[in-house]
Order: structure tokens, then C-alpha cells, then sequence
């Protein structure tokens, strides 16, 4: 939903994601909730598709594996190490 109302108003963009909550090392200091958002966030379609696919042909089967929670724990935080790990290899 993110993705399509930033798509409907032209702000798939490096400018508009980082207005709307996106991950950029030098602000984390003072705004840490973008390690999360960024989770939410997409840089186009293909990032979109590849993210959708890959969730699709993973996370049905890990889903029932862990459970719902489980797999919301796991796709949480290992986003935020993610992010995390790429502001620090990025800054």
C-alpha cells in the first residue's frame, strides 16, 4: 500500500522515500525508527516484485513452520539487522 501511494504520487524517488521514512545512515542517530519503515519501503517495481516473489516462495512454507508471530519476529528483525548492517557498511 506504501509502495503504491508513493508510485500514484511520483515519489518513488531517492528524495521522496528518504521524506517518507527511508533508510539513510546519517539520520538514524536522531530518527531510529527508519530502520523499520525502511522495512516497508520500495525503490520500484522490480525491488517491489523481487521482495513479493521471494516473501511468496519462502515465507509460505516458513510461515507454517513458525507460525505467523514466528514469522513476523523473524521478517522484523532481521530487517532491522539488515538495515542496521547497511547503514554501517554504508555511512
Amino acid at each position: 500500500a506504501v509502495f503504491v501511494w508513493l508510485f500514484w504520487n511520483n515519489e518513488v524517488t531517492s528524495c521522496g522515500l528518504l521524506a517518507r521514512g527511508g533508510v539513510w545512515a546519517p539520520s538514524i542517530a536522531s530518527e531510529p525508527l527508519r530502520l523499520v519503515s525502511g522495512l516497508f519501503l520500495h525503490g520500484g517495481v522490480s525491488h517491489l516484485v523481487t521482495n513479493l516473489v521471494t516473501q511468496f516462495s519462502i515465507g509460505v512454507q516458513l510461515e507454517i513452520d513458525i507460525g505467523s508471530a514466528g514469522f513476523l519476529a523473524l521478517y522484523m528483525i532481521t530487517g532491522v539487522i539488515a538495515n542496521a548492517v547497511s547503514c554501517s557498511l554504508n555511512p
